[in-house]
Protein backbone atom coordinates (compact mmCIF):
# COMPACT_ATOMS: atom_id res chain seq x y z
CA UNK A 1 0.00 0.00 0.00
CA UNK A 2 1.49 3.39 -0.93
CA UNK A 3 2.47 5.60 1.94
CA UNK A 4 0.29 8.50 0.75
CA UNK A 5 -2.84 6.34 0.93
CA UNK A 6 -2.12 5.34 4.53
CA UNK A 7 -1.64 9.00 5.46
CA UNK A 8 -4.95 9.95 3.85
CA UNK A 9 -6.75 7.22 5.75
CA UNK A 10 -5.22 8.28 9.04
CA UNK A 11 -6.21 11.87 8.47
CA UNK A 12 -9.76 10.78 7.60
CA UNK A 13 -10.05 8.69 10.73
CA UNK A 14 -8.80 11.57 12.87
CA UNK A 15 -11.27 13.95 11.24
CA UNK A 16 -14.14 11.49 11.86
CA UNK A 17 -13.10 11.05 15.47
CA UNK A 18 -12.94 14.81 15.95
CA UNK A 19 -16.42 15.22 14.49
CA UNK A 20 -17.77 12.39 16.66
CA UNK A 21 -16.17 13.89 19.78
CA UNK A 22 -17.53 17.32 18.89
CA UNK A 23 -21.01 15.86 18.46
CA UNK A 24 -20.68 14.00 21.74
CA UNK A 25 -19.57 17.18 23.45
CA UNK A 26 -22.57 19.05 22.07
CA UNK A 27 -24.92 16.31 23.28
CA UNK A 28 -23.34 16.42 26.71
CA UNK A 29 -23.85 20.16 26.89
CA UNK A 30 -27.45 19.72 25.77
CA UNK A 31 -27.94 17.10 28.46
CA UNK A 32 -26.39 19.38 31.05
CA UNK A 33 -28.73 22.20 30.05
CA UNK A 34 -31.72 19.81 30.10
CA UNK A 35 -30.67 18.50 33.50
CA UNK A 36 -30.27 22.00 34.85
CA UNK A 37 -33.66 22.98 33.43
CA UNK A 38 -35.31 19.88 34.88
CA UNK A 39 -33.66 20.54 38.21
CA UNK A 40 -34.93 24.10 38.17
CA UNK A 41 -38.38 22.95 37.20
CA UNK A 42 -38.34 20.30 39.94
CA UNK A 43 -37.30 22.88 42.50
CA UNK A 44 -40.07 25.18 41.31
CA UNK A 45 -42.56 22.30 41.40
CA UNK A 46 -41.48 21.34 44.92
CA UNK A 47 -41.80 24.95 46.03
CA UNK A 48 -45.25 25.17 44.43
CA UNK A 49 -46.25 21.84 46.00
CA UNK A 50 -45.08 23.05 49.39
CA UNK A 51 -47.08 26.22 48.89
CA UNK A 52 -50.13 24.20 47.83
CA UNK A 53 -49.71 21.92 50.86
CA UNK A 54 -49.52 24.97 53.11
CA UNK A 55 -52.65 26.40 51.51
CA UNK A 56 -54.40 23.01 51.80
CA UNK A 57 -53.46 22.70 55.47
CA UNK A 58 -54.74 26.21 56.12
CA UNK A 59 -57.94 25.43 54.23
CA UNK A 60 -58.42 22.22 56.21
CA UNK A 61 -57.96 24.13 59.46
CA UNK A 62 -60.45 26.70 58.26
CA UNK A 63 -62.93 23.98 57.27
CA UNK A 64 -62.47 22.27 60.65
CA UNK A 65 -63.05 25.57 62.44
CA UNK A 66 -66.20 26.13 60.37
CA UNK A 67 -67.33 22.58 61.11
CA UNK A 68 -66.78 23.10 64.82
CA UNK A 69 -68.68 26.38 64.74
CA UNK A 70 -71.54 24.77 62.83
CA UNK A 71 -71.53 21.80 65.19
CA UNK A 72 -71.54 24.10 68.21
CA UNK A 73 -74.33 26.16 66.69
CA UNK A 74 -76.42 23.07 65.92
CA UNK A 75 -75.85 21.64 69.39
CA UNK A 76 -76.92 24.91 71.00
CA UNK A 77 -80.15 25.12 68.98
CA UNK A 78 -83.11 23.98 71.05
CA UNK A 79 -85.10 23.13 67.92
CA UNK A 80 -84.73 19.64 66.48
CA UNK A 81 -82.82 19.61 63.17
CA UNK A 82 -82.97 16.63 60.78
CA UNK A 83 -81.27 16.01 57.43
CA UNK A 84 -83.46 13.99 55.07
CA UNK A 85 -81.93 12.11 52.13
CA UNK A 86 -84.86 12.46 49.75
CA UNK A 87 -83.43 9.89 47.31
CA UNK A 88 -83.12 7.16 49.95
CA UNK A 89 -85.95 8.21 52.29
CA UNK A 90 -83.62 8.24 55.28
CA UNK A 91 -83.48 10.72 58.15
CA UNK A 92 -80.39 11.67 60.15
CA UNK A 93 -80.69 13.57 63.45
CA UNK A 94 -78.35 16.56 63.28
CA UNK A 95 -78.29 17.77 66.89
CA UNK A 96 -79.07 16.59 70.45
CA UNK A 97 -82.51 18.22 70.32
CA UNK A 98 -83.49 15.95 67.43
CA UNK A 99 -82.39 12.88 69.42
CA UNK A 100 -84.49 14.00 72.38
CA UNK A 101 -87.49 14.55 70.13
CA UNK A 102 -87.23 11.01 68.76
CA UNK A 103 -87.04 9.65 72.30
CA UNK A 104 -90.31 11.41 73.15
CA UNK A 105 -92.12 9.71 70.29
CA UNK A 106 -93.57 6.21 70.74
CA UNK A 107 -91.27 3.46 69.45
CA UNK A 108 -93.57 2.80 66.48
CA UNK A 109 -93.04 6.37 65.30
CA UNK A 110 -89.26 6.75 65.52
CA UNK A 111 -89.17 7.46 61.77
CA UNK A 112 -90.62 10.85 60.94
CA UNK A 113 -92.04 9.33 57.77
CA UNK A 114 -94.45 7.44 60.04
CA UNK A 115 -96.08 10.78 60.90
CA UNK A 116 -98.31 11.33 57.83
CA UNK A 117 -98.72 15.15 58.11
CA UNK A 118 -94.96 15.66 58.37
CA UNK A 119 -94.19 13.15 55.63
CA UNK A 120 -96.43 15.11 53.26
CA UNK A 121 -94.56 18.34 54.02
CA UNK A 122 -91.18 16.68 53.42
CA UNK A 123 -92.18 15.08 50.14
CA UNK A 124 -93.81 18.27 48.83
CA UNK A 125 -90.36 19.47 47.72
CA UNK A 126 -91.16 23.08 48.63
CA UNK A 127 -89.60 25.50 51.09
CA UNK A 128 -91.93 25.86 54.08
CA UNK A 129 -91.38 28.15 57.05
CA UNK A 130 -92.95 27.88 60.52
CA UNK A 131 -95.81 25.59 59.57
CA UNK A 132 -98.03 24.79 62.56
CA UNK A 133 -98.56 21.03 62.74
CA UNK A 134 -100.98 19.32 65.15
CA UNK A 135 -101.57 15.58 65.03
CA UNK A 136 -102.61 12.60 67.12
CA UNK A 137 -100.47 9.49 67.38
CA UNK A 138 -101.23 6.49 69.59
CA UNK A 139 -103.56 8.57 71.74
CA UNK A 140 -101.08 11.41 72.29
CA UNK A 141 -101.43 14.96 70.95
CA UNK A 142 -98.37 16.66 69.43
CA UNK A 143 -97.94 20.34 68.59
CA UNK A 144 -94.99 21.18 66.30
CA UNK A 145 -93.76 24.20 64.39
CA UNK A 146 -92.07 22.83 61.26
CA UNK A 147 -89.75 24.41 58.68
CA UNK A 148 -88.68 22.51 55.54
CA UNK A 149 -85.78 23.56 53.26
CA UNK A 150 -85.03 21.43 50.13
CA UNK A 151 -81.35 21.35 49.06
CA UNK A 152 -79.33 19.89 46.16
CA UNK A 153 -75.63 19.04 46.30
CA UNK A 154 -73.16 18.65 43.45
CA UNK A 155 -72.19 15.24 44.83
CA UNK A 156 -73.91 12.85 42.40
CA UNK A 157 -76.73 15.38 42.15
CA UNK A 158 -78.15 14.22 45.51
CA UNK A 159 -81.32 15.76 46.96
CA UNK A 160 -81.47 16.60 50.66
CA UNK A 161 -84.04 18.32 52.85
CA UNK A 162 -83.33 20.09 56.12
CA UNK A 163 -86.26 19.79 58.53
CA UNK A 164 -86.43 21.95 61.66
CA UNK A 165 -89.00 21.12 64.34
CA UNK A 166 -89.86 23.23 67.36
CA UNK A 167 -91.73 21.00 69.81
CA UNK A 168 -94.48 23.11 71.39
CA UNK A 169 -96.26 20.15 73.00
CA UNK A 170 -95.25 20.91 76.60
CA UNK A 171 -96.02 24.61 76.15
CA UNK A 172 -99.39 23.86 74.54
CA UNK A 173 -100.30 21.40 77.28
CA UNK A 174 -99.40 24.03 79.87
CA UNK A 175 -101.60 26.55 78.07
CA UNK A 176 -104.45 24.03 78.03
CA UNK A 177 -103.93 23.35 81.72
CA UNK A 178 -103.87 27.07 82.56
CA UNK A 179 -107.01 27.62 80.49
CA UNK A 180 -108.65 24.77 82.36
CA UNK A 181 -107.59 26.31 85.67
CA UNK A 182 -109.07 29.63 84.59
CA UNK A 183 -112.33 27.94 83.65
CA UNK A 184 -112.38 26.10 86.95
CA UNK A 185 -111.73 29.33 88.84
CA UNK A 186 -114.62 31.00 87.03
CA UNK A 187 -116.80 27.95 87.62
CA UNK A 188 -115.79 27.99 91.27
CA UNK A 189 -116.98 31.56 91.70
CA UNK A 190 -120.31 30.71 90.09
CA UNK A 191 -120.63 27.48 92.09
CA UNK A 192 -119.83 29.21 95.37
CA UNK A 193 -122.46 31.88 94.77
CA UNK A 194 -125.10 29.37 93.68
CA UNK A 195 -124.32 26.64 96.23
CA UNK A 196 -125.89 28.39 99.18
CA UNK A 197 -129.01 29.21 97.18
CA UNK A 198 -129.32 25.52 96.25
CA UNK A 199 -128.34 23.98 99.58
CA UNK A 200 -130.85 25.88 101.69
CA UNK A 201 -133.90 24.63 99.74
CA UNK A 202 -132.29 21.18 99.52
CA UNK A 203 -131.92 21.05 103.29
CA UNK A 204 -135.58 21.98 103.65
CA UNK A 205 -136.66 19.37 101.10
CA UNK A 206 -134.56 16.69 102.75
CA UNK A 207 -135.84 17.62 106.22
CA UNK A 208 -139.52 17.70 105.25
CA UNK A 209 -139.16 14.46 103.27
CA UNK A 210 -137.53 12.77 106.28
CA UNK A 211 -140.41 13.91 108.50
CA UNK A 212 -142.87 12.71 105.89
CA UNK A 213 -141.09 9.35 105.68
CA UNK A 214 -141.43 8.99 109.47
CA UNK A 215 -145.10 9.97 109.50
CA UNK A 216 -145.93 7.53 106.70
CA UNK A 217 -144.69 4.47 108.56
CA UNK A 218 -148.11 2.82 108.15
CA UNK A 219 -148.27 3.55 104.41
CA UNK A 220 -145.40 1.57 102.76
CA UNK A 221 -145.98 2.81 99.20
CA UNK A 222 -146.04 6.49 100.16
CA UNK A 223 -143.17 5.96 102.58
CA UNK A 224 -140.99 4.60 99.73
CA UNK A 225 -141.69 7.73 97.69
CA UNK A 226 -140.68 9.92 100.63
CA UNK A 227 -137.51 7.85 101.06
CA UNK A 228 -136.64 8.34 97.39
CA UNK A 229 -137.11 12.09 97.84
CA UNK A 230 -134.67 12.05 100.77
CA UNK A 231 -132.16 10.03 98.74
CA UNK A 232 -132.46 12.32 95.70
CA UNK A 233 -131.97 15.42 97.86
CA UNK A 234 -128.85 13.91 99.43
CA UNK A 235 -127.49 12.95 96.00
CA UNK A 236 -128.02 16.46 94.71
CA UNK A 237 -126.38 17.88 97.81
CA UNK A 238 -123.40 15.57 97.20
CA UNK A 239 -123.14 16.81 93.60
CA UNK A 240 -123.06 20.42 94.80
CA UNK A 241 -120.48 19.54 97.45
CA UNK A 242 -118.23 17.74 94.96
CA UNK A 243 -118.52 20.60 92.51
CA UNK A 244 -117.45 23.06 95.20
CA UNK A 245 -114.57 20.76 96.18
CA UNK A 246 -113.39 20.48 92.59
CA UNK A 247 -113.51 24.17 91.75
CA UNK A 248 -111.86 25.52 94.89
CA UNK A 249 -108.15 26.29 94.90
CA UNK A 250 -106.14 23.54 96.57
CA UNK A 251 -103.48 24.69 99.00
CA UNK A 252 -102.02 21.65 100.75
CA UNK A 253 -100.77 21.98 104.30
CA UNK A 254 -97.94 19.43 104.16
CA UNK A 255 -96.54 17.59 107.13
CA UNK A 256 -94.38 14.50 107.51
CA UNK A 257 -96.33 11.33 106.82
CA UNK A 258 -95.43 7.66 106.61
CA UNK A 259 -96.76 5.92 103.52
CA UNK A 260 -97.85 2.80 105.40
CA UNK A 261 -99.92 4.88 107.84
CA UNK A 262 -101.58 6.75 104.98
CA UNK A 263 -102.40 3.50 103.17
CA UNK A 264 -103.69 1.88 106.37
CA UNK A 265 -106.12 4.77 106.98
CA UNK A 266 -107.48 4.57 103.43
CA UNK A 267 -107.81 0.76 103.59
CA UNK A 268 -109.69 0.95 106.91
CA UNK A 269 -112.11 3.40 105.30
CA UNK A 270 -113.09 1.05 102.45
CA UNK A 271 -112.81 -2.26 104.35
CA UNK A 272 -116.57 -2.61 105.10
CA UNK A 273 -117.40 -1.98 101.43
CA UNK A 274 -114.70 -4.43 100.28
CA UNK A 275 -115.92 -7.16 102.65
CA UNK A 276 -119.50 -6.69 101.46
CA UNK A 277 -118.32 -6.94 97.84
CA UNK A 278 -116.17 -10.00 98.57
CA UNK A 279 -112.92 -8.16 97.67
CA UNK A 280 -109.59 -8.86 99.38
CA UNK A 281 -107.19 -5.95 99.86
CA UNK A 282 -103.47 -6.77 100.02
CA UNK A 283 -100.89 -4.23 101.11
CA UNK A 284 -97.31 -5.01 100.01
CA UNK A 285 -95.15 -2.07 101.01
CA UNK A 286 -91.37 -2.23 101.54
CA UNK A 287 -90.37 -1.47 105.15
CA UNK A 288 -87.86 1.26 104.24
CA UNK A 289 -90.02 3.79 102.40
CA UNK A 290 -88.97 7.35 103.20
CA UNK A 291 -91.59 9.67 104.73
CA UNK A 292 -93.40 12.16 102.51
CA UNK A 293 -94.30 15.80 103.00
CA UNK A 294 -97.98 16.07 102.08
CA UNK A 295 -101.44 17.07 103.21
CA UNK A 296 -102.63 13.89 104.93
CA UNK A 297 -106.36 14.66 104.70
CA UNK A 298 -106.19 15.44 100.97
CA UNK A 299 -104.05 12.45 100.09
CA UNK A 300 -106.19 10.10 102.20
CA UNK A 301 -109.14 11.30 100.13
CA UNK A 302 -107.25 10.44 96.93
CA UNK A 303 -106.43 6.89 98.06
CA UNK A 304 -109.92 6.28 99.42
CA UNK A 305 -111.45 7.42 96.13
CA UNK A 306 -109.18 5.17 94.06
CA UNK A 307 -109.81 2.18 96.34
CA UNK A 308 -113.58 2.79 96.22
CA UNK A 309 -113.48 2.84 92.41
CA UNK A 310 -111.47 -0.39 92.42
CA UNK A 311 -113.95 -2.15 94.71
CA UNK A 312 -116.91 -0.99 92.61
CA UNK A 313 -115.22 -2.10 89.36
CA UNK A 314 -114.83 -5.72 90.49
CA UNK A 315 -117.85 -7.97 89.90
CA UNK A 316 -119.55 -8.85 93.19
CA UNK A 317 -118.35 -12.05 94.89
CA UNK A 318 -115.97 -12.93 92.03
CA UNK A 319 -112.80 -13.44 94.06
CA UNK A 320 -111.82 -9.83 93.58
CA UNK A 321 -108.46 -8.62 94.79
CA UNK A 322 -106.83 -5.22 95.19
CA UNK A 323 -103.07 -4.96 95.67
CA UNK A 324 -101.30 -1.85 96.94
CA UNK A 325 -97.56 -1.65 96.25
CA UNK A 326 -94.92 1.07 96.40
CA UNK A 327 -91.31 1.66 95.34
CA UNK A 328 -88.85 4.49 96.00
CA UNK A 329 -86.15 5.60 93.56
CA UNK A 330 -84.51 8.83 92.34
CA UNK A 331 -86.24 11.00 94.91
CA UNK A 332 -89.72 9.72 94.06
CA UNK A 333 -92.19 7.23 95.48
CA UNK A 334 -94.52 5.37 93.13
CA UNK A 335 -97.66 4.10 94.83
CA UNK A 336 -99.71 1.68 92.75
CA UNK A 337 -103.26 0.44 93.36
CA UNK A 338 -104.03 -2.55 91.11
CA UNK A 339 -107.21 -4.64 90.88
CA UNK A 340 -108.17 -7.77 88.96
CA UNK A 341 -111.33 -6.30 87.50
CA UNK A 342 -112.08 -5.85 83.79
CA UNK A 343 -109.69 -2.91 83.40
CA UNK A 344 -110.21 0.34 81.52
CA UNK A 345 -110.56 0.36 77.70
CA UNK A 346 -107.95 2.36 75.79
CA UNK A 347 -110.59 4.71 74.43
CA UNK A 348 -111.53 5.73 77.99
CA UNK A 349 -108.05 6.03 79.48
CA UNK A 350 -107.53 9.61 78.29
CA UNK A 351 -110.88 10.77 79.63
CA UNK A 352 -111.11 9.24 83.09
CA UNK A 353 -109.61 12.35 84.71
CA UNK A 354 -111.96 14.75 82.91
CA UNK A 355 -114.58 16.42 85.14
CA UNK A 356 -118.11 15.01 84.79
CA UNK A 357 -116.94 12.04 82.72
CA UNK A 358 -118.09 8.73 84.19
CA UNK A 359 -118.98 5.24 83.07
CA UNK A 360 -120.68 4.34 86.37
CA UNK A 361 -124.45 4.38 86.69
CA UNK A 362 -125.37 7.19 89.04
CA UNK A 363 -121.84 8.64 89.08
CA UNK A 364 -121.14 12.33 88.54
CA UNK A 365 -117.59 12.00 87.22
CA UNK A 366 -115.71 14.20 89.70
CA UNK A 367 -113.89 11.59 91.79
CA UNK A 368 -110.78 11.07 89.66
CA UNK A 369 -110.83 14.71 88.55
CA UNK A 370 -110.55 15.66 92.24
CA UNK A 371 -107.72 13.13 92.68
CA UNK A 372 -105.83 14.67 89.75
CA UNK A 373 -106.13 18.19 91.14
CA UNK A 374 -105.01 17.12 94.62
CA UNK A 375 -102.01 15.16 93.33
CA UNK A 376 -100.97 17.99 91.02
CA UNK A 377 -101.25 20.40 93.96
CA UNK A 378 -98.59 18.19 95.62
CA UNK A 379 -96.39 18.49 92.49
CA UNK A 380 -97.04 14.84 91.68
CA UNK A 381 -98.58 12.82 88.88
CA UNK A 382 -101.35 10.23 88.63
CA UNK A 383 -102.00 7.97 85.67
CA UNK A 384 -103.70 4.73 84.75
CA UNK A 385 -101.11 2.16 83.59
CA UNK A 386 -103.15 -1.04 83.55
CA UNK A 387 -103.76 -3.35 80.61
CA UNK A 388 -107.34 -3.53 79.27
CA UNK A 389 -108.80 -6.86 80.35
CA UNK A 390 -106.04 -7.31 82.93
CA UNK A 391 -107.33 -5.00 85.62
CA UNK A 392 -106.89 -1.33 86.34
CA UNK A 393 -103.69 0.14 87.83
CA UNK A 394 -103.60 3.65 89.24
CA UNK A 395 -100.06 4.90 89.75
CA UNK A 396 -99.36 7.94 91.93
CA UNK A 397 -95.87 9.45 91.81
CA UNK A 398 -94.80 11.83 94.60
CA UNK A 399 -91.47 13.42 95.40
CA UNK A 400 -89.70 13.06 98.72
CA UNK A 401 -86.76 15.12 100.05
CA UNK A 402 -83.42 13.60 99.01
CA UNK A 403 -81.86 14.32 102.40
CA UNK A 404 -84.65 12.56 104.31
CA UNK A 405 -83.41 9.54 106.19
CA UNK A 406 -85.24 6.34 105.54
Amino acid sequence: MPESTAVNRSALSRELLEKAFHTFQQQCETLEHSHADLKARLAAAQLDLQHKNTELAARLLEIEAIRERLSGTLNSITDAVFVVDSDRDTIEPANPASQRLLELLPSASRSLFAVPPLARLIHAGEKIGDHSLTFQHQGESYYWLVSVTPMRTSLRDRHYTVVTIKDLTAQKNLEIRLAREDRMAALGKVAASVAHEIRNPLAAIEGFAALLERDLADQPASRRLAAKTVYAARQLNAVVGNLLSYTREYRPEPCSCRVDDLVADAVNYITPMAEDQGVTVRVELPPTLPPLQLDIVMMRQVLANILTNAVEAIPRRSGGQITITAAAAHGQIQLTVADNGPGIPVARKKRIFEPFYTAKTGGIGLGLALCLRIVEAHDGTIEEVGTPGGGAQMQITLKYPENTDD
